[in-house]
């Protein structure tokens, strides 16, 4: 079985952005780029798979510019046999992207396709479903448990007050939340072995006709500072006179 784990780089989470005056852009060259947390995950379990014998090889993909090769890299060091980098904008929206997924998994007759259940950077979650219906898979999305039985996988995935069951045959597209594994760290000697790898390099065209455009990127309005109260009764004073109460 073939695995493709589909990452995508996205600014360190931990580290505040910074916005530009001009346009919707973001000052993306002040942060250092990683890998999308959720992505992060997928490609752990796609390596997990290929140590218990089940996939015989791990191929990442990135969807994105040239500068990705560094996070590509990364993932070639944390266990990926091999990398590929589909050459789009850094906005490319999911519609392009979910159909240069599709193309690599035709190209490459992949059996299963593991990403991250949506990007941190735009909160989208819409690229694997897109992927499964341009492809005609079964899916399921946001998974906390994978299990395999021969050609068929069941899996748990978190549904509102509780986990839905659900089994799908091969091929399929996983998209996993938080609580399948832990990611592992790559270590020294398999990043400077992961340097030497190559990263092969494949031109999509863009699609034709834009479903939306980002207008603006603007930071979260400011919140007015709160305010102390010495009682229950004062802050139900407090707020039967703002109007806030029944």
């Amino acid at each position: 079985m073939r695995v493709l784990a589909a990452i995508k780089e996205v600014t360190d989470p931990a580290i505040p952005i910074h916005l530009f005056s001009e346009g919707p852009t973001l000052h993306r060259e002040a942060v250092p780029g990683v890998i999308n947390p959720f992505d992060e995950i997928a490609l752990e379990e796609a390596i997990r798979l290929k140590e218990q014998g089940i996939a015989q090889e791990v191929m990442v993909v990135g969807a994105g510019p040239e500068t990705w090769e560094g996070t590509l890299r990364t993932a070639l060091a944390m266990g990926a046999d091999r990398a590929l980098l589909m050459r789009m904008d850094p906005g490319a929206q999911p519609l392009e992207v979910a159909r240069g997924l599709a193309f690599c998994a035709r190209e490459y007759a992949c059996d299963l396709i593991l990403m991250g259940r949506q990007g941190v950077d735009c909160d989208h979650g819409v690229t694997a479903p897109m992927t499964a219906g341009m492809l005609g898979w079964p899916q399921a999305t946001f998974v906390s448990r994978i299990e395999f039985d021969q050609d068929r996988v069941t899996v748990m995935r978190s549904v509102e007050g509780g986990q839905e069951r659900l089994q799908l045959s091969l091929p399929a597209v996983i998209s996993v939340d938080l609580g399948l594994n832990t990611p592992r760290y790559a270590s020294l000697p398999n990043i400077m072995k992961a340097r030497a790898k190559p990263v092969e390099v494949l031109s999509q065209p863009r699609s034709q006709g834009v479903s939306w455009k980002i207008a603006a990127f603007l930071p979260p309005p400011a919140r007015p500072a709160g305010r102390q109260v010495a009682s229950v009764e004062e802050l139900v004073e407090q707020l039967d006179r703002a109007g806030v109460l029944p």
